[in-house]
């Protein structure tokens, strides 16, 4: 759930990140040395939270004040991070030793939504979810070899589900890892098991396999 942390590994494992950095408190004094780093817009969010809660797009340097503000609402660390535009898109990933990427899924928020806001993700019809995701073989390779990797360099087991974006120039942007993705039936995961030919009584039990393995009980791979 630290996505400070998780970016600091990423970048040490060479998988391609937007600038980024983090601060315990007010930004006020700090600000434009920020925005002279990163550029504008920023992303702001708390460092620890999920389902984009206290996330902001700051624009100004009066919304990258008061975005912090907000993020420090439910954290006493923000991530304050370069916006980068571009296709959104999640790749999921199961396995303990030897992990293996699912179908990749592209997430289009509704015209109501600048991003893929706690509200687009969870209002039904809000958002528009392609499994598996509309790209050529190039870019679908690279985003789940990079699924696996931060997976890996995260040293997860059992599942994640890694966000990412697809820049103008087609390059990918590791934005961050959900090591507790959400599994209701219509979930992005389990949307990408029955892609992969997991249906949901399946995807379970391939989970509690991979749990067995992980603690020695087992023999999942």
């Amino acid at each position: 759930m630290d996505k400070n942390l998780a970016k600091v590994l990423y970048r040490q494992a060479r998988l391609p990140v937007a600038p980024w950095t983090a601060v315990d408190g007010p930004v006020l004094d700090r600000c434009d040395e920020i925005i002279a780093e990163l550029g504008l817009p920023l992303v702001v969010k708390p460092v620890r939270d999920g389902s984009s809660l206290g996330l902001t797009i700051a624009r100004s340097r009066d919304q990258v004040v008061a975005g912090v503000e907000r993020a420090l609402q439910n954290d006493d660390r923000v991530m304050l991070e370069r916006y980068i535009a571009g296709r959104e898109i999640t790749v999921s990933v199961l396995g303990n030793r030897d992990p293996v990427a699912l179908p990749v899924i592209e997430i289009i928020p509704g015209a109501d939504y600048e991003y893929f806001d706690y509200n687009a993700k969870y209002l039904p019809g809000a958002s528009r979810e392609i499994c598996p995701a509309e790209l050529d073989g190039d870019l679908t390779r690279t985003a789940q070899h990079y699924g696996v990797r931060a997976h890996t360099v995260l040293q997860l087991a059992g599942y994640s589900r890694s966000d990412m974006i697809i820049a103008a120039d087609k390059t990918i942007y590791l934005l961050e890892t959900n090591t507790i993705p959400g599994m209701t039936r219509t979930s992005l995961l389990p949307q990408a098991a029955g892609a992969y030919g997991l249906d949901y009584g399946a995807l379970l039990e391939r989970l509690i396999e991979l749990g067995l393995e992980a603690h020695g009980t087992g023999s999942a791979a």
